[in-house]
């Protein structure tokens, strides 16, 4: 198992999530009423105003796994997040690996909105099982959502898995209720994790060769001396004829301009900027 250190864990980043609706739970034949809020960790404060430009948001791909990097070139932070869309038919779920507004890490789910959260969300990993039912979820309009951190033995189950088990019910109306499976692969997420600590945003990508023979030879171009070309000074000047002597003098030393040597130092185009 690649061990992944809790700083880099700490440093995955979702926005924030908020349930609306209230939620109902029966406690004792007695029925309480409460709000669920889900917050997670974000570089905008709330009602704060952004400046133009002053939000970046990056997305890669790794295997099944994509990593997801919001940065504030105001402030000089960025936090990450990597997620997961796991398709099953004509449903399916969303889930992610980020941390909360108290910058604890977290395994959060978002599924359809129509889920039955008695019957809930069952996972099965490195062979283990785990549900997740009832009150531990928070529904809307849109989706139900529910989260558990992600340490100590779970975490660790998590990173040495190569897929992940999930199933849930839906429910309908005017039909049965349908039972869902679903298999998500792991492969590219301990590779998203280690992205999000060390190159979040691709700066250290190696570049391929035809991508640097393309950079050297823009920069000689770049660097050669223009072509100076003698003109008629006007459209009714005559062409010499053949017994006339044409001198195209050559422009004075100092009219050429130097050489321009430059500094390959790095491998690293344009993309410096994000830096």
């Amino acid at each position: 198992m690649r061990k992944i250190s809790a700083v880099l864990i700490s440093l995955l980043f979702s926005g924030t999530v908020q349930a609306q609706e209230p939620q109902t739970v029966k406690v004792d034949d007695s029925t309480q009423t409460r709000s669920v809020t889900l917050r997670l960790a974000s570089l905008v404060e709330p009602g704060e105003t952004l400046d133009w430009g002053d939000f970046i948001r990056v997305e890669r791909p790794f295997g099944a796994w994509t990593l997801l990097c919001d940065w504030r070139p105001s402030r000089n932070k960025r936090i990450c997040s990597t997620e997961q869309t796991v398709n099953a038919g004509n449903s399916g779920l969303i889930w992610r690996i980020a941390i909360d507004s108290e910058h604890k890490p977290i395994v959060l789910f978002v599924l359809p909105a129509d889920l039955d959260r008695q019957v809930g969300l069952r996972l099965s990993f490195s062979g283990l099982e785990k549900s997740i039912t009832g009150s531990e979820w928070t529904c809307n309009g849109q989706s139900c959502m529910s989260a558990f951190p992600f340490s100590d033995f779970v975490q660790a189950a998590i990173l040495n898995s190569k897929e992940m088990q999930f199933s849930f019910r839906l429910l309908a109306k005017d039909a049965a209720p349908t039972e869902v499976r679903a298999l998500a692969s792991m492969e590219g997420f301990t590779t998203a994790l280690e992205a999000a600590a060390k190159d979040p945003f691709g700066k250290y990508v190696p570049l391929k060769k035809q991508e640097k023979a393309a950079d050297l030879t823009s920069a000689a171009g770049r660097n050669a001396a223009p072509v100076v070309l003698n003109t008629p000074q006007s459209t009714t000047d005559v062409p010499a004829k053949q017994s006339d002597k044409v001198e195209q003098k050559s422009p004075p030393q100092s009219a050429v301009p130097a050489k321009v040597t430059r500094k390959q130092s790095r491998n690293i185009v344009p993309r410096d900027g994000l830096y």
